[in-house]
This record gives structure tokens, C-alpha cells and sequence, in this order.
């Protein structure tokens, strides 16, 4: 690891949620095409406390961003699209067709990397 950089761990739960479900179809063939397997993924529903257990909480959208500031003021919380610093928030990506779906993904995953960067450098900012 390179002087400065902290390691990252990260995990995801999501507001509406259903415990235990597996990843979509769509999005494991995605992560798949990126030699990631998530088989073993299983969903979990946010709680608040989980904005304390963490130093920096990651929404998708500015919709759950305010909910989650409404309820824990004091948290640490951005969207992708704003902690990555581009593109836009993505929301309801169940929705959209094959195309769309793909690369809203190609996307998500850039923001992705993005986040890893800065928060392992521990910018908040």
C-alpha cells in the first residue's frame, strides 16, 4: 500500500431491501464479465446505526441522501455521483433496458473506483 493510503473496507445494505435475497441476474452478469463472482451476495436492510459503525456513508441517490440526513444529521453522507465527483445520481437501474442498464453500469463502476481512491487517501471533503 502506498504511503498516505488507508485500506478501504466497505459493505451495502439498501433502504428498501429484502433480507437474505441474491443479486440480480443483470448485475451478476456484469460483475461476472469483471471476473467478480457474487453468489455468495446477499441483500440487507439499512439500519441508522449503520451510519455510526462507518466513517462515511454512500448513497445512490440525493432522494436516500436526505432521508438518511433527516434522520442522523451528524452522518457523513454523499451521493456517488458527488463523492466520486461525476457523472449523475443513478436510481431505479432495475428499470432501465438491456443498453441503458449497461452503461449505467459502466458507470457505477467508474464512480466505484473513483470512491475506493479518495476514501482510501481519507478525504472526506
Amino acid at each position: 500500500m502506498k504511503e498516505g493510503k488507508q485500506p478501504v473496507r466497505a459493505s451495502s445494505a439498501g433502504i428498501w431491501a429484502e433480507e437474505g435475497l441474491g443479486i440480480s441476474t443483470r448485475a451478476a452478469a456484469f460483475l461476472s464479465s469483471r471476473g467478480i463472482d457474487s453468489g455468495t451476495f446477499r441483500s440487507r436492510k439499512f439500519r441508522e446505526q449503520m451510519c455510526d459503525e462507518n466513517q462515511l456513508t454512500i448513497t445512490l441517490d440525493m432522494g436516500v441522501k436526505g432521508m438518511l440526513l433527516f434522520t442522523k444529521p451528524e452522518a457523513v453522507i454523499y451521493t456517488l455521483s458527488e463523492y466520486s465527483l461525476m457523472g449523475a445520481d443513478i436510481s431505479k437501474a432495475s428499470e432501465l433496458g438491456d443498453s441503458e442498464y449497461a452503461g449505467t453500469m459502466e458507470e457505477l463502476a467508474e464512480m466505484t473506483e473513483r470512491v475506493n481512491k479518495r476514501a482510501s487517501r481519507n478525504v472526506t471533503y
